[in-house]
C-alpha cells in the first residue's frame, strides 16, 4: 500500500531544517533531543510566530464580536490573539489580555465590541503551504545562517525561499480572493492622490 503524505509535522520541518545544514534527521522533538534539533525547533517556531503577527487571510478574522461580561464590564480577548483591532468607530486597544477603551480610558464596556483579530495558530492548524513557507523562512533566516554553509548551499537555501514565498503568497491571493481595485490599500492610494 502507498504511504499518503499530508501536510508536513513538527517533526518533518525540524528533519528539513537540519537537512539543509548537512546533519542527520532525528525520530522525536519531544525526547532525547539534539542541541541541534533544539535550536532548529525554535527557529522554526519563532518564524511561525514571525509570520502570523503579520495577519494574513488564513490567520484573520473579520467582524468577530466580543462579549463584554455582565458582571463587571470587562473584554477579555482569546489568548492566541495576535492583534486586535474594532472594526467599527470604537477605539480600542488591547491592554493584558483585555480590551481597552481609550477615548473613555476605562476597562469597562456597555456592549459588545466587533474586531478584527488576527490569531496565532499552532503548527497543526497551519495550512500546508504556510507550513512549507514558515519551514524555508527559518532555515533562510535564522537557522542556516548560524552554520558555515558555503556559497551553493546557501544559494539553494535563497532559492528554496523563493519558491516557497511565491506558492505562499499564490495560495494567499486564491484564498483571499483579493482584488486590486477593492483592497484596502489600493482604496488608501487612489484617496491620497484625488
Amino acid at each position: 500500500m502507498a504511504e499518503v503524505l499530508g501536510p508536513a509535522t513538527e517533526l518533518d520541518a525540524v528533519n528539513e531544517m537540519l537537512r539543509a545544514i548537512g546533519q542527520a534527521p532525528v525520530n522525536s522533538i519531544v525526547t532525547s533531543v539534539p542541541p541541534d534539533a533544539v535550536v532548529a525547533l525554535a527557529a522554526l517556531r519563532a518564524a511561525s510566530r514571525d509570520l502570523q503577527e503579520e495577519g494574513w487571510h488564513f490567520n484573520t478574522e473579520v467582524d468577530v464580536e466580543l462579549a463584554f461580561d455582565v458582571g463587571d464590564g470587562h473584554i477579555d480577548i482569546p489568548t492566541n490573539a495576535l492583534k486586535v483591532d474594532a472594526s467599527g468607530s470604537e477605539n480600542v486597544v488591547v491592554r493584558g489580555t483585555e480590551l481597552y477603551d481609550i477615548e473613555n480610558k476605562t476597562l469597562v464596556f456597555t456592549a459588545n465590541v466587533k474586531c478584527d483579530i488576527t490569531y496565532h495558530f499552532e503548527w497543526t492548524d497551519l495550512p500546508a503551504v504556510v507550513r512549507r513557507y514558515v519551514t524555508r523562512l527559518a532555515i533562510a533566516d535564522d537557522f542556516a545562517p548560524a552554520y558555515n554553509l558555503g556559497a551553493d548551499r546557501s544559494r539553494a537555501i535563497g532559492q528554496a525561499l523563493v519558491k516557497a514565498r511565491a506558492a505562499f503568497m499564490d495560495a494567499e491571493m486564491e484564498n483571499g480572493d483579493y482584488n486590486l481595485l477593492t483592497a484596502a490599500s489600493t482604496n488608501s492610494v487612489i484617496q491620497r492622490t484625488l
